[in-house]
């Protein structure tokens, strides 16, 4: 009787072993969604970080161009300075001290501000 069971199993396993290899795989569309899905977040993520780079670059092209302007802003108030302390009598190394640049800076900005009256007025 054992032995009808056990030979009654074996014919049931390999009947099943022989039905798996011509079931028709389930799993394979499973997979292919899987795969389009990844490829799609894939290229999502590519182009989300090409869009980040840009962004990137376009604030650091902005915050080099207020740092000009400030740059620019900063040396145009030195400049009205140097022109005030020199308008009231002081000397060149007076007015260096003052705006706390070397005196040859002073006296640089103090030829071209003359050269630029020479040339507007």
């Amino acid at each position: 009787m054992t032995t009808f069971i056990i030979i009654g199993l074996i014919v049931v396993a390999v009947i099943l072993l022989i039905m798996s290899f011509y079931k028709e795989d389930s799993n394979h569309e499973v997979d292919q969604k899987i795969e389009n899905f990844s490829i799609s977040l894939m290229k999502e993520m590519e182009h989300l970080d090409n869009k980040l780079k840009q962004l990137e670059k376009i604030v650091k092209e902005e915050r080099h161009v207020k740092a000009l302007n400030h740059v620019v802003q900063d040396a145009d108030a030195i400049k009205k300075q140097i022109e005030s302390l020199s308008a009231e009598g002081h000397n060149n190394e007076e007015i260096a001290q003052a705006v706390q640049l070397p005196l040859e800076e002073v006296e640089k900005m103090m030829v071209e501000e003359k050269k630029s009256e020479v040339v507007s007025g």
